[in-house]
């Protein structure tokens, strides 16, 4: 990019990669934008700096920007509001926030209105934006939350769920609050905690439901956490067991799954898990999470969501330059009891690689103990496209040729 830049937001808008706002060097908020067009960054001017600010691509096409730091080093927040037309390349200043927010989380209604909602070291409540210039507030929250994840249901709801408060300690994650009606309690959170990240994210980002067909369901990743006291502020530690949680309208259910989601790589090393948002893809049904270990390496556990219990059946690792991966199919005949399949879909993993999927290398052996006999046919890039697993060999650990 021409600006190196942290806190900033991303979003594909027009078919664009753009990335806007943020802060630069020395800490130093930066009022300019960048969209990627033949393989070059173009850079743009704005109107305010969004450090941390909110960004949510409406339905319009256009891009909605509120909030963030007000002075270098994140300190502050603001109330600049601003609107992206991606078919020009132009930023807009049309009005201002209720209240002056830095990591907020906004999401549009059907009715094309915004909801917008968390703060950082400030207090916390619900706004909306009518969807033309006007912000209104609409009500308290029991429990202030720094990027708050937002989940809609049916009748033009939505609940606000998150681990962090504005000061960045351990909410009660018992309490949901909503947009209209009263909050409720949870009893699966207390034992579970939502995953949430000190970073702008996207609306329906989890989003797993049909609006057409009235069916609002969303996924969330959530960690085991164990409650040692009764104060929050003097609970345990996170136990670290990752898992997902189902949240059809107003019901919170554990997603079930063939086998727990892998906290450990072959190295011996933990994977941890928050380095990002739980992502859903609708059109494969298949959930993606994230997660990186001490030494860097990346990994993707990719759930596929419509089974009962849901297979982990895809991970993505990437060591050093090198990604790996693996895809089960449904066809488990052969002698191993599973069987590998090339990719359907390239150009969805496209998007996770940059080099896609090359062409395959003949078939090679892969040992994990003495008498593995698992059989790889690896992609020009270095990916696992084909083969077969051994019984012994579970297929939601990270594996490594």
């Amino acid at each position: 990019m021409n600006t190196p830049r942290e806190g900033h937001a991303v979003f594909c808008a027009n078919g664009e990669l753009t990335v806007a706002g943020g802060h630069t060097k020395g800490f130093v908020p930066t009022a300019t934008a960048e969209y990627l067009s033949d393989g070059e960054w173009h850079q743009l001017p704005m109107t305010y700096t969004h450090d941390h600010g909110t960004t949510l691509v409406l339905r319009s096409g256009q891009v909605f920007l509120a909030g963030g730091s007000k002075e270098d080093m994140g300190v502050g927040q603001s109330f600049g509001v601003e609107m992206y037309d991606p078919a020009n390349h132009s930023f807009t200043g049309f009005g201002c926030l209720s209240q002056k927010r830095t990591l907020a989380s906004a999401l549009e209604l059907d009715s094309g209105r915004v909801v917008i909602t968390g703060n950082w070291y400030a207090d916390d409540g619900v706004e909306m934006f009518d969807g033309r210039k006007s912000f209104t507030p609409v009500k308290p929250v029991t429990v202030g939350r720094v990027v708050p994840l937002l989940f809609r249901t049916s009748q033009g709801d939505v609940l606000i769920v998150g681990d962090r408060d504005t000061y960045d300690h351990l909410a009660d994650t018992l309490v949901v609050d909503r947009l209209k009606g009263e909050p409720f309690t949870v009893p699966l959170l207390q034992q579970w905690k939502p995953l949430t990240y000190n970073a702008p994210t996207t609306a329906d980002i989890g989003f797993i439901g049909d609006e057409a067909q009235g069916r609002y369901a969303n996924l969330m990743a959530v960690r085991g956490f164990k409650r040692t006291h009764d104060k929050p502020e003097q609970r345990g530690q996170p136990a670290g067991q990752m898992a997902v949680v189902l949240v059809e309208d107003t019901v919170f259910t554990l997603l079930p799954t063939v086998c727990p989601i892998p906290m450990m790589s072959r190295f011996g090393s933990p994977i941890f898990y928050d380095v990002g948002y739980l992502v859903a893809d609708r059109e494969a049904q298949q959930a993606y999470l994230c997660g990186v270990d001490k030494d860097k390496r990346l990994y993707v556990v990719s759930i596929g969501y419509t089974g009962r219990p849901a297979p982990p059946d895809r991970l993505l690792y990437r060591p050093a330059f090198r990604l790996w991966l693996l895809c089960p199919s449904a066809d488990t005949s052969g002698p191993s009891g599973h069987r590998w399949r090339q990719l359907e879909n390239r150009l969805r993993f496209r998007q996770l690689h940059p080099y896609g999927v090359g062409m395959a290398h003949p078939l090679r052996t892969a040992r994990r103990h003495r008498d593995c006999h698992c059989r790889w046919s690896v992609s020009q890039c270095a990916m696992v496209v084909a083969g077969e697993l051994c019984s012994r060999c579970p297929p939601c650990v990270p594996y490594y040729i």
